[in-house]
Formats: C-alpha cells, structure tokens, sequence
C-alpha cells in the first residue's frame, strides 16, 4: 500500500527573493543613517572617529564620485541641515 500521508511542516528555505529584498534594503539603511548618525556626533552623542571609520566607503565614494556627493551634499545639508558640506 503507497504512504498516503503529506509533509505538513512548514518550508524554511528563503531563496533569491529574500536576498534581492534585504541587501538593497540594509544598503539604504547604511547610506540613510549617515544623516541622524551626523546630527548625533554634532550633539556629541557618537563620536566623529567612530563615524569616520563606519562611513569610510561612502566618504570615498563622495570624493570619487560626483553623483554621490551631489547626493550627500544636498541630504546632509538641505534634509538633515547638518552643515557638513558649507
């Protein structure tokens, strides 16, 4: 007699899908919290070295790239008025 009997345990395999979804994601939560992380080393809340180590790749990445820093310039200094760039 054939086993009748069905898999009823849940799938955990994520996949493709789950991977295209969050590294964009956390990328643009990397590149987003420059802002609120800036205003906190300004209030002395972080400190300006930890930020400049963390940040590292997206400073040079506005040094050597003038999309990105047209970006930075214009979230840094017009959305979170942080002052960075003037």
């Amino acid at each position: 007699m054939a086993d009748t009997t069905t898999d009823t345990t849940p799938h955990t395999r994520r996949g493709w899908g789950s991977l295209v979804f969050w590294i964009p994601t956390l990328f643009a939560f990397y590149v987003l919290s420059t802002g609120p992380m800036t205003r906190m080393a300004q209030s002395g809340l972080v400190e300006q070295s930890r930020l400049d180590t963390l940040y590292a790749p997206l400073g040079w990445a506005v040094n050597n790239s003038s999309a990105v820093g047209r970006f930075f310039r214009w979230y840094l200094d017009d959305v979170w008025r942080c002052g960075v760039f003037k």
